[in-house]
C-alpha cells in the first residue's frame, strides 16, 4: 500500500475534486468579468491570414490575431488548422458514477490498481465519492450491462470493501480510453491547449491540471510578446509554448503510461518489480514528496501563475 500525506509536502491538502460544469461555469463568469464575450455557434471555416486569422461561424465572421483550440479531443479548430494527432486505445473503457459508502471516506481518495484496471473512490464535499472505474474493454462491456444492484456488487468486490458496502447515487458514464497527442501543439496564429493538444489516462487525475498549466503557460508567453511589441499569433512566439508544453506534457504521460502498464496490467518480473516498488516509495519521504509535488504541479517548469 502506498500511502501519501498533504503534511509531507507542508501542503493543506492534496487537492480538490470539482464537478467539471461547476468548474467551467466558474472559469466563464471570470471570463466574462475580465471583459471577454460568449459567442454560441459552432466553428465554420477557419481562414489563416498574414496579419490576423479568420474564424467563421453561422452568425458572422470573427478576426483576431491568435486563436486558442480548447474545445477538446475532438477539436474542431485542430482539425481546420491542419494539425494532426497520434493516438492510441488502451482498451480500456472509464465507468464514472457517484456512490455512498458505508464508511465515510475522510477526505481521502483511495485507488487500487487490480489485473484487469483501476478503481478509484474520490471524496466529494458533501460525504458522498465519485468513482472512476477504467476496466478493460470486455470487463467493462459486462459491468454497463448489469443493473444497479448487480454493478454494487461487483463494485464492492474489486474494491475489496475499503469504504464498506455502497450504493449507487447516480446513473453510470462509459467512456473509452484513449491516449491522444498532437504532433504539433501549434501553427502560425493557432495554439492547442488541453484535451485538444494532448488526452491522458484518468488513473492520476491529471488531464484537467494539464490544461490548465497549458494555459497559463500560453497566457504568459503571449503577454511577453506583447509587452515587447511582437505580434501575440506569430509562430516563433508560440513555438516557444510548444516547446515548454509539450516535454512537461510527454514527461508525465509517459509516467502515467508506465503505472498503468505495469500496476494495474502488469505480470512477469519487471511488473512484480515495479509493484515491490511501491514499498520502497512508501518506506522514503523523498521519493513520496517527489511524486506529490510533481502531481500537485508544484514541480517542474511552471508558469508564474502556477508558482
Amino acid at each position: 500500500m502506498l500511502v501519501f500525506d498533504a503534511a509531507d509536502v507542508g501542503e493543506p491538502n492534496l487537492g480538490y475534486i470539482a464537478e467539471n460544469r461547476a468548474l467551467q461555469m466558474a472559469l466563464l463568469a471570470a471570463f466574462a468579468e475580465a471583459g471577454g464575450h460568449v459567442e454560441s455557434a459552432p466553428l465554420g471555416a477557419l481562414v489563416i491570414g498574414q496579419d490576423d486569422v479568420q474564424v467563421s461561424t453561422p452568425q458572422g465572421t470573427l478576426r483576431a490575431r491568435l486563436v486558442v483550440g480548447a474545445d477538446g479531443a475532438q477539436s474542431a479548430l485542430r482539425t481546420a488548422a491542419g494539425l494532426t494527432v497520434d493516438m492510441r486505445p488502451y482498451g480500456q473503457t472509464a465507468i464514472v458514477a457517484n456512490v455512498a459508502t458505508m464508511r465515510p471516506h475522510e477526505s481521502t481518495a483511495w485507488q487500487r490498481f487490480m489485473r484487469d484496471g483501476t478503481l478509484a473512490f474520490l471524496p466529494l464535499a458533501d460525504g458522498t465519492s465519485s468513482i472512476v472505474w477504467s476496466a478493460d474493454d470486455a470487463r467493462a462491456a459486462d459491468l454497463v450491462s448489469l443493473n444497479d444492484a448487480a454493478f454494487a456488487t461487483q463494485l464492492d468486490r474489486a474494491s475489496d470493501l475499503a469504504l464498506g458496502q455502497t450504493r449507487l447515487l447516480s446513473g453510470r458514464l462509459s467512456f473509452p480510453l484513449t491516449r491522444l497527442a498532437a504532433q504539433r501543439y501549434v501553427a502560425q496564429r493557432v495554439a492547442l491547449i488541453g484535451d485538444a493538444a494532448h488526452v491522458v489516462h484518468p488513473l492520476a487525475g491529471q488531464g484537467v491540471n494539464l490544461g490548465l498549466l497549458d494555459a497559463a503557460a500560453l497566457a504568459q508567453q503571449v503577454k511577453a510578446a506583447v509587452a515587447v511589441h511582437e505580434d501575440p499569433g506569430a509562430l516563433r512566439v508560440l513555438r516557444a509554448y510548444e516547446r515548454w508544453r509539450k516535454s512537461e506534457v510527454a514527461a508525465m504521460a509517459m509516467s502515467i503510461d508506465t503505472f498503468d502498464r505495469l500496476l494495474a496490467h502488469g505480470a512477469g518480473p519487471i511488473a512484480r518489480l515495479a509493484q515491490r516498488g511501491l514499498s520502497w516509495v512508501n518506506a522514503s519521504q523523498e521519493l513520496r514528496r517527489f511524486f506529490i509535488r510533481r502531481a500537485l504541479g508544484l514541480s517542474g517548469e511552471l508558469p508564474e501563475a502556477a508558482r
